[in-house]
């Protein structure tokens, strides 16, 4: 599914936000 591979990329692109604000994700 094509919303499967966007979700997947924004979920990765929140969670290097996160990494670059600091906040571990676990």
């Amino acid at each position: 599914y094509v919303f499967r591979s966007f979700a997947r990329s924004f979920w990765k692109a929140l969670c290097h936000a996160s990494e670059e604000v600091g906040y571990e994700v676990q």
